[in-house]
């Protein structure tokens, strides 16, 4: 077994192999001690072919961060081990691994292959080890996303204490999303979506912001501003929000939708959000809410006025303040927006602004645009914004 101890700061990536015969000792002696800092991998009781086999079974996700090249080119397809999952534990956190290969814990510092309950089926050590090791280290240490290039800044890690306090001043269209008949589509990434790294997420569940499924149903669209791919449900509570939107692109809206939002398919309602970020409309900043927060937080334009609830023109309420950092770039976001979707966003070159708003007794988050923040939000007091002039978030 596979023991790593966290506690113990960043494992050392050194490895002995140790063959049968060095393994199992003879008559009267003892095996060989095993180095302090070293990997031991025990082939005595492995059987089948280790030159033909290239890849370890190892699930959960090192098995993944292996995978997707860590420590180097990324492994061939892992083969199917027959055998039920064994548990995994990294970091205090179980997980599922194959048997017939590695398993981790967090309740020691040694490191063993152990005997594969497949036949046939054998780890090979070419590349394996070194990227298991260089995998558990990243793990253990939150340093996966800097390793392949693009830090990521979490909500959790901003200091917003220090943040500057602002109130949007921009007009946004709200369109609720209607019960649809069979409820709507698959919440899941599209088929060619991706994350940042280039992995492939179609078919995957959307999460919310605590690792969860955000629901079963309701309607997947994407956020060209932010490059991001939202969801939100068809239960009743969900909207989309348009941002900085005109009296005239409203009513542009309102036109196409031609009555209650609440009467549209699936396809209808798809249908308008891409005419929304077409040319001719031209919003291309579009994300996911629900009615509660509408409520609270916004007020009808009475120059837009729908008779629908939570439908139409609205602006923010100008005593719901908003704290903001700015991020330097290139970085990804990560936090929970409307509806409790956890959204990745990226930040450029150029880097971003990052918001709090307050959301009862929980807040929401978003990055935005440094043109478009510059252009919809001001200070509490009303005053214009200098970039330069905001705190900086400090990793």
């Amino acid at each position: 077994m596979a023991t790593i101890n966290p506690n113990l700061g960043p494992i050392s990536t050194s490895t002995t192999v140790r063959n049968p015969a060095q393994v199992k000792p003879g008559a009267g002696e003892s095996a060989p001690a095993l180095p302090a800092d070293g990997l031991s991998v025990d082939f005595s009781k492995g059987g089948g072919s280790a030159v033909d086999e290239k890849s370890a079974a190892l699930g959960g996700t090192a098995g993944a961060l292996i995978g997707a090249g860590i420590g180097g080119a990324a492994l061939p397809p892992t083969p199917q081990a027959p055998s039920a999952p064994s548990p995994v534990v990294v970091g205090g956190v179980e997980l599922a691994a194959a048997d017939g290969g590695f398993s981790l814990s967090n309740t020691g510092g040694l490191a063993q292959l152990e005997s594969p309950k497949a036949p046939g089926f054998n780890a090979s050590i070419d590349g394996c080890l070194a990227n298991l090791a260089q995998a558990a280290e990243l793990l253990g240490t939150g340093e996966a996303s800097e390793a392949r290039g693009v830090k990521t800044i979490t909500a959790a890690n901003v200091n917003w204490d220090l943040g500057t306090e602002v109130v949007s001043n921009a007009q946004k269209f709200v369109i609720p999303v209607p019960q649809f008949a069979d409820g709507g589509e698959p919440l899941v990434y599209p088929d060619g979506a991706k994350d940042k790294d280039g992995k492939d997420l179609g078919g995957t569940p959307i999460m919310d912001w605590q690792g969860q499924p955000i629901g079963d149903k309701g309607v997947v669209f994407f956020n060209q501003k932010d490059q991001a791919w939202q969801a939100v449900k068809a239960d009743g509570q969900g909207v989309v929000i348009m941002n900085q939107m005109t009296e005239e692109q409203g009513k542009a809206l309102m036109a196409k939708i031609g009555g209650n939002p609440a009467n549209l398919t699936l396809e209808q309602f798809k249908d308008v959000l891409s005419y929304a970020s077409s040319d001719e409309v031209g919003c291309k900043d579009m994300y996911n809410s629900d009615r509660s927060f509408i409520s609270k937080k916004m007020n009808a334009m009475e120059s837009s006025d729908t008779g629908v609830p939570q439908y139409g023109l609205f602006r923010r309420d100008d005593r719901d303040v908003c704290k903001v950092l700015f991020a330097e770039g290139p970085a990804d976001f990560e936090a929970p927006s409307g509806g409790g979707v956890l959204v990745h966003q990226p930040i450029g070159e150029e880097g971003g602004v990052l918001l709090r708003q307050p959301d009862g007794k929980v807040f929401l988050y978003r990055k935005i645009d440094n043109e478009a923040f510059v252009e919809t939000y001001t200070t509490k007091n009303g005053g214009s914004i200098n970039l330069d002039e905001l705190p900086r978030h400090k990793d």
